[in-house]
């Protein structure tokens, strides 16, 4: 035993020093890591910096970092190169692409637990779904992203949230819960002083408040959203308000009023160059005009929205042309990123498919050794001579590695798992073989023994019993009296016990609430009731054959459809009774 321990220490020894160099390299190795994640995140800065002027070269810059991100381990980096990519696949129009991009981000930031880099796929992948009017998708994705914001406590981003709900259920008329949620968006920036917010979630509380004919409630909000938009000196947040007065004195049938307020918007408009605002400007004053019965200027008015639609219709064409194109350099630039990265991977998908047969192959050897363990119950005859037997191997297959790998210096951890790798691939086989050729000797001498029982109970006829045994159970009136010589068994059945007995010359069972100690202490002094095995009580003059194998005996009562399992020292009792019976 010394002498183990004294080759067990060794190895230990030698693992230590393996340890101990691993630790010298890992500075080194960190200090590479932090020169590539930087250079990762330079890459993806240059790829934003250019996302609107030319997607193309900022999705060669995606790909690029997240090659190296993925090279270096580097989840935010990989993160981020994703979302980047999908907001290329989604300016260009390729939305499964971008959904694509996104949902590979999401399942990195899942994987590390980054709630932030969660929440911001949940956002995007709901403008995926807006973009394309599936307004119940982009609801239940900002919805996911709005909690995880809550659990943040992330403020600013809150409000946008609720803002890009709020603004969804009014586009799919759930004017209340718009409200809703544009009132707490409203509260928020109030909260954090941001007037951009404020007057924004005002024009949206305004315009859902007029759809209700809630006027003066609409009317309070407008003129706190027109007062906050001349301190800021937005004219863009003034073309909105001007507009959404304008919607509001056209519900009441104030046209004149309307009047004005389209004109005042229209003016704002045209300052801020917002030509689809402008556009449903002129629509709206048009209506005006006729509904005043003033069908000239409503003619006109008319006229100019249909001209900037044609102009805005023709820019949108050529807008098409040039996503269009922009598509195809796109398109084209990944198919050569992907035939480059194809070269720059055939060595590695080569090396892992080595490392694939080789992890196979030990996965089978594993497999072996897990089937000799189990195979080892049927030659050891307990559990403490398994575990010896399997230590014992153990310690012989480490000692012979440590041997081996000897001859492989300097000592390393990588040199000594390749050698015990080594020794349990060769090994393996040949323990499973000793095992199976020693099974099949003791299975032999088991199958010899039992029949030799079985021949010895064939010889012997007990005399028949006219004995009357009485079992009393649990519970009023609860006893039975039968003949000795009709018990079969008693089996063990949770709570209960099962009576199996002859009544004439039929096998009968009959559960009894009890417990079989109980049955075994009202059996004391009938010599021919045994429990053989914790579940079950015998009546050993109706034995009728014994069988058994490698694994142990069982008994075949006469009767009985099924066998009865035994200890490992019960035949030589079974002989021992049956003499005396006999």
């Amino acid at each position: 035993m010394i002498h183990y321990q004294l080759k067990i220490l060794s190895i230990l020894v030698a693992l230590t020093c393996c340890c101990q160099h691993v630790s010298a390299q890992k500075t080194t190795g960190n200090l590479f890591h932090s020169v590539k994640t930087e250079k990762t995140d330079a890459l993806i800065d240059s790829a934003y910096a250019i996302l609107n002027s030319d997607p193309g070269t900022s999705l060669e810059y995606s790909q690029r970092a997240l090659y190296q991100s993925k090279q270096a381990n580097y989840s935010e980096g990989q993160i981020n190169s994703l979302l980047l990519s999908g907001m290329v696949y989604k300016k260009i129009g390729a939305f499964d692409k971008s959904a694509d991009a996104y949902f590979q981000a999401l399942r990195i930031a899942e994987s590390k637990n980054n709630q932030v880099k969660v929440s911001s796929c949940y956002n995007n992948i709901g403008n995926i779904y807006q973009a394309q009017n599936n307004f119940e998708k982009a609801l239940n994705y900002y919805n996911l992203s709005l909690r995880i914001e809550e659990k943040l406590n992330n403020k600013p981003q809150i409000s946008i949230r609720l803002y890009n709900i709020g603004a969804l259920y009014e586009s799919l008329d759930s004017l209340d819960r718009a409200l809703t949620y544009y009132y707490n968006s409203l509260l928020i920036e109030e909260e954090i002083k941001n007037k951009e917010g404020i007057l924004y979630a005002l024009y949206g509380i305004a315009g859902v408040e007029t759809r209700l004919k809630r006027f003066d409630n609409a009317l309070e909000n407008l003129n706190r959203a027109l007062k906050t938009a001349k301190e800021m000196d937005d004219i863009s947040g003034l073309t909105l308000v001007y507009h959404e007065f304008g919607k509001y004195y056209m519900a009441k049938g104030e046209h004149d009023k309307s009047v004005q307020a389209l004109k005042s918007g229209i003016e704002f408009a045209k300052q801020a160059q917002l030509k689809n605002e402008l556009m449903v400007l002129y629509l709206d004053l048009a209506t005006n005009y006729r509904r005043l019965g003033r069908n000239e200027e409503a003619y006109q008015y008319l006229e100019s929205h249909l001209r900037l639609k044609d102009t805005l219709s023709g820019i949108e064409i050529q807008g098409k042309v040039a996503d269009l194109e922009t598509r195809f350099q796109v398109e084209k630039k990944q198919e050569e990123i992907q035939y480059l990265k194809n070269l720059n991977d055939i060595k590695s998908k080569m090396a892992d498919t080595e490392r694939r047969s080789r992890n196979f192959l030990l996965i089978t050897i594993v497999m072996i050794i897990i089937l000799s363990v189990i195979n080892l119950r049927r030659v050891a005859p307990d559990t403490r001579s398994i575990v010896q037997i399997s230590l014992a191997a153990l310690a012989g297959l480490l000692l012979l590695a440590f041997i081996v790998s000897l001859f492989s210096l300097p000592l390393s951890w990588q040199a000594y798992f390749s050698s015990f790798r080594d020794v349990v691939m060769y090994s393996v086989p040949f323990l499973f073989i000793g095992i199976f050729v020693a099974e099949r000797i003791l299975m032999k001498q088991y199958l010899t023994r039992a029949a030799d029982y079985t021949r010895q109970i064939q010889d012997i006829h007990p005399a028949a019993s006219e004995k009357i045994i009485t079992l009393r159970f649990e519970g009023k009136d609860a006893a039975v009296s039968i003949p000795l010589k009709d018990v079969l068994c008693i089996e063990a059945a949770d709570n209960y016990i099962a009576l199996y007995y002859f009544l004439n010359a039929v096998v009968k069972k009959e559960l009894f609430r009890s417990t079989m100690k109980m049955a075994e202490e009202q059996l004391a002094g009938n010599d021919e009731m045994i429990r053989c095995h914790k579940s079950y009580i015998i009546n050993t003059n109706n034995v009728a054959q014994v069988s058994g194998n490698a694994q142990g005996y069982r008994l075949l009562i006469k009767g009985l459809e099924f066998s009865i399992p035994v200890s490992r020292t019960f035949p030589k009792s079974l002989i021992n009774k049956l003499k005396k019976n006999s």
